[in-house]
C-alpha cells in the first residue's frame, strides 16, 4: 500500500456518498507497500480500504480481483470484501484511475515474526488455495520472473552496476539459470502472489486475515510458498532462518500435502520468486519518485537472498525432507 494519487477529503466524501457506508468522518493514507494508492476510510459505523489503482495494475483485471475476494469471502477465508455502490458497481473512477472500496480487516501485521506466524501462515495459505478452487476466472501471471525481467531489466540494465559492481553479469547469468531448470508440470490454481507480512493479518499469533489481492493469479500452488519463504524465512541481515521454513512449509503441507516434484522444485522457485522482487525493488530504488508519500526499499537484502537461493542444492535446506 502507498500514496501516489492526492485527494481531498472534500473528494474522497464526494465518492463515497455512492456507497451505502455512511458519512465519512476521517480519511487516512496509508504508506506502507509500493504499487497502489491506499486510503483508510473511518465513517461513524465502521471502518473501509478505499484504493486507486495505479498504473501497475491494468483495470481489465478487476473483475478478476473483484470475483476472487468475493469467491474467497464467501467460502469464510477472511478477505477483504468488495462493496458495491449504491448502483451495484464494484468500481469507479476518479481522475481516470480505477478505485475499489472494500471491507476493512481486524488484526494487524507482524513486526516481529515468529515460529509460530510461520506455521499458521502456511496452514491459511493452503486453506485458501483449497477455497479458491471452482472460482473459474483465469488470470496470467503478469508479475513471473518471465514478465519482470522481460519488462524491468531493459530499463535498468545500464544503471544495475551503481548499486553493486558485476551486479548487470550477476543478474543475467541467474535468469539463465532460472530459465533453464524452471518447471513445467507442478499443480495450478489460483495463488495470492504477494504475501509478504503486510499483507497478513494476525489475532495472536493466528492469521486473522489476508489483504491486497491485487497480485492474485494462476500459477503454481507452491509458487506462494517460494514468496513467503523469501519474505518471511530470513532475517534482518538476510540471513536464512531454516527454522520459519520449516513451520512455514510444515503449516501449509498440514492442510494441503505437497507432492515429492513440488518439494523438489522449490529451490528454483524460491530463487526466481528473489529475482522477481530484486528486480522490482532495484527499478524504484533507481526511479524514486519524490512526490509520492512511500516508502522506498533497498534492493541490496533481495539480492543477498538471490545468492542464498542460487547455491542451494536440495528442499532439504529447507528445513523439510522428501
Amino acid at each position: 500500500m502507498a500514496v501516489y494519487t492526492h485527494i481531498s477529503f472534500e473528494e474522497v466524501s464526494k465518492i463515497t456518498s455512492e456507497y451505502p457506508i455512511g458519512t465519512l468522518k476521517e480519511c487516512i493514507g496509508i504508506t506502507e507497500g509500493v504499487s497502489n494508492t491506499n486510503f483508510l476510510l473511518i465513517t461513524a459505523d465502521n471502518k473501509y480500504i478505499y484504493t486507486i489503482f495505479e498504473d501497475v495494475v491494468n483495470k481489465d483485471d478487476l473483475p478478476y480481483f473483484i470475483g476472487l475476494m468475493k469467491h474467497l469471502s464467501n467460502r469464510k477465508i477472511s478477505c477483504p470484501e468488495p462493496i458495491a455502490s449504491n448502483n451495484n458497481d464494484y468500481s469507479y473512477y476518479v481522475r481516470d484511475k480505477a478505485s475499489v472500496l472494500t471491507s476493512f480487516l481486524s488484526g494487524k501485521s507482524t513486526k516481529k515474526i515468529k515460529n509460530i506466524h510461520c506455521k499458521s501462515l502456511g496452514e491459511a495459505m493452503s486453506k485458501m488455495h483449497i477455497a479458491s478452487v471452482g472460482f473459474n476466472q483465469k488470470r496470467t501471471n503478469d508479475s513471473s520472473v518471465f514478465s519482470v525481467w522481460n519488462k524491468i531489466f531493459p530499463l535498468i540494465e545500464e544503471k544495475v552496476d551503481r548499486i553493486s559492481s558485476g551486479l548487470r553479469e550477476e543478474l543475467i547469468s541467474a535468469y539463465k539459470l532460472i530459465e533453464e531448470k524452471w518447471p513445467s508440470n507442478l499443480s495450478v490454481g489460483v495463488i495470492h502472489g504477494d504475501l509478504f507480512p503486510d499483507n497478513v493479518f494476525f489475532d495472536g499469533d493466528e492469521v486473522s486475515g489476508i489483504i491486497d489481492f491485487y497480485y492474485a493469479c494462476n500459477d503454481f500452488y507452491i509458487y506462494d510458498l517460494a514468496i513467503c519463504i523469501n519474505s518471511w524465512c530470513f532475517e534482518d541481515n538476510a540471513s536464512f532462518n531454516i527454522t520459519k521454513a520449516k513451520h512455514l512449509l510444515q503449516g501449509y503441507n498440514n492442510v494441503r500435502k505437497l507432492s515429492e516434484e513440488e518439494l523438489e522444485s522449490l529451490p528454483i522457485l524460491c530463487a526466481g520468486a528473489a529475482l522477481r522482487f530484486l528486480l522490482t525493488r532495484i527499478y524504484d530504488f533507481l526511479n524514486q519518485d519524490e512526490s509520492a508519500n512511500v516508502v522506498v526499499k533497498d534492493p541490496m537484502e533481495k539480492l543477498k537472498i538471490l545468492r542464498f537461493h542460487m547455491q542451494v542444492k536440495s528442499v532439504r535446506e529447507y528445513g523439510i525432507n522428501i
